[in-house]
């Protein structure tokens, strides 16, 4: 029989659980067949305006199984349920958060519970800290500048929404005629230098993240689109 340890961090995902009808506490054990509990847990909190889980089924499930998600982060008075849920065929697998009042820089819990009349189903338990998973937008607005001699300045705009432009690191893929190379910036600019005045093509993309002042971790966003010089042939 399979037993787990619980630490403080676990105990209040826990608790979400059991209030909402697992029977699983921190003396018994784990109740349903490990192939029952949802796979691929994955969450982004997107431009850290609104967050989105999704998971898919356990993969040894009656047809009459469903998930249903909770959630606690200090400040909420209890646990709440997944107030609009992603479906598939009827089933949920995933959830839409709106709404979530200062739930950055502390622990997000999750525990996403099962109900089947035919089987007992695992439940999952999830910590995060929502500004490690942020994804934001691309920065817009690319512009290249090429002075008289080898120098080029590459500039952006600030991705929109609520992060603090000081939040940000910046990922450069930068292209002059066939020779490509990516270096990283804290600033929405780069100066950089020709490799040859005959160059006739420079092109360059960009992708943002959270940086290590803001965030432990983060997620990058898609890459802009790209933005060119072409010299005179």
């Amino acid at each position: 029989m399979a037993f787990i340890r619980l630490d403080v961090r676990c105990l209040y995902a826990i608790l979400i659980c059991t209030a909402f009808g697992s029977t699983l506490s921190s003396n018994t054990e784990i109740k349903g067949n490990l192939e029952t509990k949802i796979q691929d847990m994955d969450c982004i909190y997107y431009n850290w305006q609104y967050l989105l889980c999704s998971w898919k089924l356990g993969t040894d499930v009656n047809f009459d199984t469903n998930y249903y998600l909770f959630y606690w982060y200090e400040g909420l008075d209890h646990a709440l349920q997944c107030s609009d849920y992603i479906e598939d065929n009827g089933k949920n697998i995933g959830c839409r958060f709106s709404h979530l009042e200062e739930p950055d820089y502390k622990n997000f819990y999750i525990c996403v519970n099962g109900s089947s009349k035919s089987q007992l189903i695992r439940p999952s338990y999830f910590i995060f800290q929502l500004q490690n998973i942020v994804k934001p937008l691309p920065p817009d607005y690319l512009n290249i500048i090429v002075k008289k001699s080898e120098d080029i300045n590459l500039e952006w705009n600030i991705p929109d929404g609520p992060i603090p432009a000081n939040c940000f690191i910046y990922e450069i893929k930068f292209t002059e005629d066939n020779t490509t190379w990516v270096a990283t910036t804290f600033e929405n600019e780069m100066y950089v230098s020709r490799t040859s005045n005959d160059s006739q093509e420079i092109c360059f993309l960009v992708r943002s993240k959270m940086n290590v002042y803001c965030a432990d971790d983060g997620i990058w966003s898609e890459w802009s689109e790209i933005e060119c010089w072409r010299g005179m042939r």
